[in-house]
């Protein structure tokens, strides 16, 4: 199983986007440390490298501030299964 945790990237041209968050989400790293040691466990912080939404993963994880919020729901729309899509 492959479990790919993604925490969104900042919106740019606004405050937050362009003074960054300079913490990470612990939340994503702590849920890695609670993962299965046989499961396969991704990474993707939108802040630091793109997000390859063309790769395969059994179970995606998001979490985001309110800031990020529309940019985690377009990126959980790009992860639904395309017979589930109304």
């Amino acid at each position: 199983m492959k479990l790919l945790l993604i925490s969104p990237g900042w919106p740019k041209g606004r405050l937050w986007g362009e003074l960054g968050f300079k913490f990470p989400s612990l939340s994503l790293a702590a849920i890695a440390a609670a993962t299965p040691p046989h499961w396969e466990v991704a990474l993707c912080d939108e802040n630091v490298e793109p997000l390859d939404v063309a790769g395969h993963a059994d179970l995606v994880a998001i979490t985001a501030m309110t800031p990020q919020a529309p940019r985690a729901y377009e990126i959980a729309t790009n992860f639904v299964p395309r017979e589930s899509r109304w």
